[in-house]
């Protein structure tokens, strides 16, 4: 009896944490998606700024990439003086 008691307090912390892994890989939602649904790269870039032609000159708080920015035709100002601009489509 003893040995079933300790193998089976040893075994819960294994089982819950399973479990935990298992809901959170199920869980939708948790990846990043562009406008459209589609699965975007979580890579963020270094950016300063972005513009939009939506918004003219005005600087925008950047997205991560351009996959992630909210419209076609963005540009993303990167902090070394470089630009990402994002494809229209």
């Amino acid at each position: 009896m003893a040995t079933i008691k300790s193998c089976s307090s040893r075994l819960l912390p294994v089982a819950l944490l399973l479990c935990g892994l298992i809901v959170m890989g199920s869980t939708p939602g948790l990846e990043a998606k562009d406008k459209d649904g589609k699965v975007c790269i979580e890579i963020c870039l270094e950016a300063d700024y972005m513009t939009c032609p939506s918004t003219g000159n005005a600087k925008l708080n950047p997205a991560c990439n351009c996959c992630l920015a909210n419209e076609d035709g963005c540009t993303i100002y990167l902090k070394d003086g470089t630009v990402e601009k994002c494809p229209r489509t």
